[in-house]
């Protein structure tokens, strides 16, 4: 795979240190497809059940370990684990921008029938 520098990669305030590694499910589901890691490969590598990191994927808990997160960074490298995370980032500012919209035109659409 060839890795961007990490100075191309796209500045973004959802990118900063503190909220790095924060990590949601569909965000590690996100890396482990683009690396091609298994949920049984990376449980391994963190020493935690495939069950335990479905778990994670499917979102039974609301952020995973830091800890974990990091590790995940060192496996995949810095520049993808941050390039896959930015991309899940800004799908769901717009999917949450779209919904947003879409909540305003459905109440001026209610308005104008009243």
């Amino acid at each position: 795979m060839i890795e961007q520098n990490r100075n191309t990669l796209p500045k973004d305030d959802l990118m900063e240190d503190g909220k790095l590694y924060v990590l949601k499910g569909n965000e590690l589901q996100a890396i482990l497809q683009r690396y091609g890691l298994s949920y049984e490969q990376f449980g391994k590598l963190v020493g935690k059940s495939r069950y335990t990191i479905g778990r994670w994927v499917s979102g039974d808990c609301s952020e995973i370990k830091m800890k974990y997160a990091q590790k995940l960074e060192t496996i995949v490298g810095k520049s993808i684990y941050r390039m896959v995370i930015l991309e899940c980032r800004q799908k769901r500012r717009k999917q949450e921008e779209e919904y947003k919209r879409y909540q305003e035109e459905r109440a001026i659409r209610k308005n104008l029938k009243s």
